[in-house]
């Protein structure tokens, strides 16, 4: 299997996106998974978005699933995030080629991925978009985190 990057959150952080792909491309990497959000928050949704398309595999986070209209528990400065990248990125009947590509992209991401015996999720296994995995998920020991994990598996 090629060297994989593993990356998420990146929040519509252009400047950051651009480093963290550089380094690691150095680093070797062949592919690139995103677990997701890449937009929200950040001032440049559209050129991540576009870079985005570019990944081997990219998911729905809760930002992606916000700007869709799921914004349910979103505090104050994400949804105000979240409806200026929709208002800047939804299509209309005059948009052109690249802005419904996106928007496409934005709209037909997947929740979940599978490979071999890796699963790829922005959330947890039992909620691969909303749900988070604290620290005190996981803070014995590794057989303990991997039963807190396994036992939440629906896949």
């Amino acid at each position: 299997m090629a060297l994989t990057a593993v990356i998420s959150d990146i929040h519509s952080n252009i400047h950051a996106l651009r480093s963290v792909l550089d380094d690691a491309g150095e680093q070797g990497a062949e592919r690139i998974v995103c677990l997701g959000d890449v937009v929200g928050y950040g001032a440049h949704p559209v050129e991540c978005a576009d870079m985005a398309m570019k990944f081997s595999v990219c998911l729905r986070g809760n930002h992606e699933a916000g700007l869709l209209g799921a914004l349910d528990g979103f505090n104050y400065d994400a949804r105000r995030a979240a409806e200026w990248t929709r208002d800047l990125m939804k299509t209309s009947m005059f948009a052109g080629a690249d802005k419904k590509a996106r928007w496409n992209f934005i709209t037909n991401l997947p929740e979940r991925c599978e490979e071999e015996d890796a699963l790829f999720v922005h959330g947890s296994p039992r909620d691969p978009v909303w749900e988070y995995l604290f620290e005190s998920n996981c803070a014995g020991p590794l057989e303990d985190a991997r039963e807190n994990v396994v036992a939440c598996r629906r896949w």
